[in-house]
């Protein structure tokens, strides 16, 4: 969108269902080096994690430069990524066995602000 006075906004919305992933005992059921045997009757994928939204914007300005002869401009601006700072979880602890079953262990990057000229 170009409002006027060499003004340009964007904007963007990206939203996301939860993955799934998989309930797991936490321990090693089979004998063979791996904790990620599900409980009998759980089938993979059998959890799903929150949902994501984010909105990105960028708004620059064009400056028309004076004295110069090949009419040059300069362009500034802003971009914010995930401008309402939202939390929007990862991955999730699937093992039974956890203390931090169920729930989120990482996140996506919070709000981050760039600048730019050309």
């Amino acid at each position: 969108m170009t409002p006027g006075y060499g003004l340009h906004i964007g904007a963007a919305a990206t939203v996301k269902s939860g993955l799934p992933y998989t309930e797991t005992t936490g321990a090693d059921l089979f004998s063979n080096g791996r904790s990620n045997a599900r409980p009998v009757g759980v089938p993979r994928n059998s959890l799903q994690g929150d949902g994501s939204a984010v909105i990105d914007m960028c708004v620059s300005r064009d400056f028309r430069l004076h004295g110069s002869a090949s009419r040059s401009t300069l362009s500034l601006g802003v971009d914010a990524f995930n401008l309402l700072n939202t939390v929007n979880y990862r991955s999730y602890v699937g093992a039974i066995s956890s203390p931090l079953f169920m729930q989120p262990v990482s996140a996506r990057p919070a709000r981050q602000l760039q600048l730019s000229a050309r």
